[in-house]
């Protein structure tokens, strides 16, 4: 999510697609928040912060191209981390994760 604010900051004529990939950012963070402690996975507000800054840098350091390279390749790994949540799950919707995840 740090690394999309930043694109769009850095790359304002590319702003919409940076603001869309933040905005599917949060919508994972708040989606799967529940899904993650239901699972056992927690997350302190210091580390969350700290990977949202390490984000940010990563945009720093690279140009739009790169950083959009480097989010198509973490897509496949999402898909892993979301059946490996739903292995774990004790709720339906968690569970349902298994089952659409490419």
């Amino acid at each position: 999510m740090g690394m999309f604010e930043t694109m769009a900051e850095m790359y304002p004529e590319r702003a919409d697609e940076s603001t869309a990939g933040a905005t599917m950012e949060w919508f994972n963070i708040h989606q799967c928040e529940e899904f993650g402690h239901a699972a056992g996975v927690h997350v302190s507000l210091e580390e969350a912060e700290k990977l949202g800054r390490e984000g940010a840098e990563l945009a720093r350091k690279n140009s739009f191209e790169t950083l959009a390279k480097m989010a198509m390749k973490e897509t496949p790994e999402a898909d892993k981390m979301y059946r490996q949540l739903a292995k774990g799950a004790d709720t339906p919707e968690l569970k349902a994760l298994r089952g659409r995840s490419l």
